[in-house]
């Protein structure tokens, strides 16, 4: 059984787009899906977010995951490592490529519309269980050209997107260098490099740092010293 949390509304949105009552309604007990847990807002779901009742998935309106820069602490993430994998989320949007994008980006498992069919519904549930990408087909027939740009946009590209701070970062991390050893290197907390190294995952879509650091080698970012670092 995979225990779900909901939180029904969020301020970003208007009372009719903002609403998720509707999931009250569905039968998702035959699905081996329990709500366990229902809230108002995002800020309501924060509290005991880490406690040892917390929902397995969270089915959010897409406005709490890409208004909120702190909606990962739902899941009480402690290491860089844990920050970095994608999150048990259903993100509940009207189906814009750049809405969905946004939370793709964002580090969510699975995507539908609200008016997505329960099946549907709980296909997301289940592979946001086992942190498995997820667009619902509804969305993929009408964007599929939108959404498979948002994978394959060149590396080149998804490192023009990085700040300067980033790019320091992300040379270091190709020189194989540990984060107390970044941090050493460019003045900054440890704490400061692993939020750094976060953002560089995501925005590169790297699985890990070793993956980030190819991607690096790969494009010439490092002999072509494209940021200050003094190795």
């Amino acid at each position: 059984m995979v225990n779900i949390g909901l939180v029904e509304e969020s301020g970003k949105l208007n009372d009719d787009e903002r609403r998720l009552s509707w999931i009250h309604a569905l039968d998702l007990r035959r699905f081996h899906i329990e709500l366990t847990r229902t809230t108002s807002t995002f800020e309501e779901a924060m509290l005991g977010a880490a406690g040892p009742t917390r929902p397995d998935v969270w089915i959010l309106p897409s406005a709490a995951v890409t208004g909120c820069a702190n909606w990962h602490r739902l899941f009480g993430d402690a290491d860089e490592a844990e920050r970095a994998r994608v999150k048990p989320v259903v993100a509940v949007c009207s189906g814009e490529p750049s809405e969905i994008s946004g939370v793709l980006t964002r580090g969510v498992a699975s995507v539908v519309r609200s008016d997505d069919s329960p099946w549907h519904l709980a296909a997301a549930i289940h592979s946001a269980s086992a942190r498995h990408l997820f667009v619902s087909p509804h969305t993929l027939s009408n964007y599929r050209s939108d959404i498979m740009d948002l994978f394959s946009t060149p590396s080149s590209e998804r490192l023009d997107s990085l700040t300067e701070r980033e790019h320091d970062v992300l040379v270091c991390l190709a020189h194989g260098m540990s984060n107390p050893m970044i941090a050493a290197q460019l003045h900054i907390t440890r704490a400061t490099v692993g939020s750094h190294v976060l953002r560089i995952l995501r925005k590169l879509a790297a699985a890990n740092r070793t993956e980030a650091a190819a991607i690096a080698h790969s494009i010439g970012l490092v002999k072509a010293g494209r940021n200050k670092v003094a190795l």
